[in-house]
């Protein structure tokens, strides 16, 4: 899995990885509720109920899923910490503005680069259209350095882990609501509005699909 590279990359770093706190739950697939099946490329949008600390309000980017787990990335933790801050060797300067995200409680020396690019950059995998994930440095230095094309891309630190049908036991007691993904939502320039504007929505047995424009929750439904 992705997840097994990103642990060589911390290493690669110099710093050490935390190992994921997972415990297993055998639970049927069948029993599992949700609009949308598990899969990389869905959004995990926490529900209200959630409240554990690291996946409060959060929305999570699933970039691997299979038998082993699965594995993936919240996007609406921005950081105050630029990429300078963390990667101080990245040119050119102005490329280090950008905001560091927090990705998940795993392997918080780790990185994962999620970049937009019609076309696959590099040593990356597709999550969905235009949307690809990857643990190479290489590909975030050239990613960085490209000022022809100027590839979108997030930098996350660290990233979310389940073991074998943890997930599932989570969808199954309500921690989570399974939506598709798409790329204009991975790279909104307002990430910290993102669970605010899918959870009314997922909320709304009349609504079905996709919203186009995120539609704010009113300040009574704001974070608790």
């Amino acid at each position: 899995m992705i997840a097994t590279h990103l642990i060589f990359l911390a290493f690669a770093l110099g710093l050490t990885p935390s190992p994921p706190a997972v415990t297993t739950i055998d639970i049927p697939a069948e029993s599992v509720s949700s609009r949308v099946a598990l899969a990389a490329g869905t959004f995990l949008v926490a529900t209200r109920e959630l409240m554990d600390p690291s996946f409060a309000q959060t929305v999570v980017l699933l970039v691997d899923y299979d038998t082993d787990g699965a594995m993936g990335v919240v996007i609406n933790r921005e950081t105050e910490l630029s990429l300078s801050d963390a990667l101080p060797e990245l040119e050119p300067p102005e490329v280090n503005d950008r905001s560091l995200f927090l990705g998940g409680p795993v392997s918080p020396g780790g990185l994962v680069l999620i970049v937009r690019s019609a076309e696959k950059p590099g040593d990356s995998v597709r999550v969905i259209d235009e949307v690809w994930v990857s643990h190479s440095r290489e590909l975030l230095t050239s990613v960085v350095a490209d000022e022809e094309r100027k590839l979108d891309f997030r930098v996350y630190a660290g990233y979310s882990g389940w073991a074998p049908r943890q997930l599932e036991a989570e969808v199954a007691r309500g921690d989570w609501y399974v939506v598709p993904a798409d790329a204009d939502t991975v790279f909104s320039e307002k990430p910290s509005r993102l669970w605010r504007s899918l959870v009314p929505y997922e909320e709304n047995p009349n609504v079905t699909g996709m919203s186009p424009e995120p539609r704010l929750a009113s300040s009574r439904q704001g974070p608790r």
